[in-house]
């Protein structure tokens, strides 16, 4: 049985189904289960501004930091807060910055 809720971001942990639509920032790593015509904006990890379509087959790994740009879709919850691949690129950054 189905049971959708309404949490903040801040709730979401590892094995949670999340519901994306335009226009929302994907706020944990996760893999894709389902949907239809889901493309993300990765312009904030990769710097192109070309949208990347995510699907069961070729391409099912949503990141943190990202926006939802067309589509819908569900992923389940792979990593969340300070595990996560925004929060490891944006260390990187930070450790070439101070160096």
């Amino acid at each position: 049985m189905e049971h959708r809720q309404q949490i903040s971001i801040f709730e979401i942990v590892i094995g949670d189904v999340v519901c994306l639509k335009i226009g929302d920032q994907v706020a944990a790593n996760g893999l894709f289960l389902h949907g239809h015509s889901l493309q993300v904006d990765e312009s904030s990890m990769t710097g192109k501004s070309d949208h990347v379509e995510v699907n069961s087959h070729h391409n099912p790994f949503l990141f943190s930091g990202t926006k939802e740009a067309d589509g819908y879709g569900q992923m389940l919850v792979t990593s969340v807060g300070m595990d996560t691949t925004w929060v490891e690129m944006m260390s990187t950054i930070s450790r070439d910055l101070n160096e």
